[in-house]
């Protein structure tokens, strides 16, 4: 999985930040409010996305989410800017996946990211650390 290139297309814009801003707000009283079980179907369903090259638009959604969670006033980790980006990569019919995962080597420690392609939506990290619980993806492969 590749995180972007310096080669990947325009910046996001303001209506995409401000998207990307909206949704992280929704996902932060998502991971406040309501359980998890309760809205995970809507996420995705158990499997992997197709691989398939990403659009540009996949890179946009990317540094927006990445630049906005740094700035705005509340909480906005791994899995509000996960539940964020696979709404808005779904909303513009790119497929993704959503993975959970456990720290192997450290108690109660889990991490969130999206994957959509090749690339690392949200959510980059050592992934050699973790153990994956939970996939949600659309238009699922086995």
């Amino acid at each position: 999985m590749t995180k972007g290139s310096s080669a990947a297309p325009s910046e996001p814009g303001a209506r995409l930040l401000l998207e990307s801003a909206l949704f992280l707000g929704v996902a932060r009283v998502l991971v406040l409010l309501v359980p998890f079980r309760v809205y995970a179907r809507a996420i995705g369903r158990d499997g992997e996305s197709p691989d398939a090259p990403a659009p540009a638009m996949v890179h946009r959604v990317r540094r927006a989410i990445e630049s906005v969670s740094a700035h705005v006033p509340w909480r906005s980790k791994c899995l509000e800017q996960a539940l964020a980006a696979k709404a808005m990569l779904r909303g513009r019919g790119i497929s993704s996946t959503m993975y959970l995962a456990v720290a192997r080597d450290v108690a109660l420690e889990a991490h969130a990211w999206v994957r959509s392609g090749d690339v690392c939506v949200t959510g980059e990290a050592a992934f050699d650390r973790y153990t994956i619980v939970a996939r949600f993806a659309d238009g699922t492969r086995r």
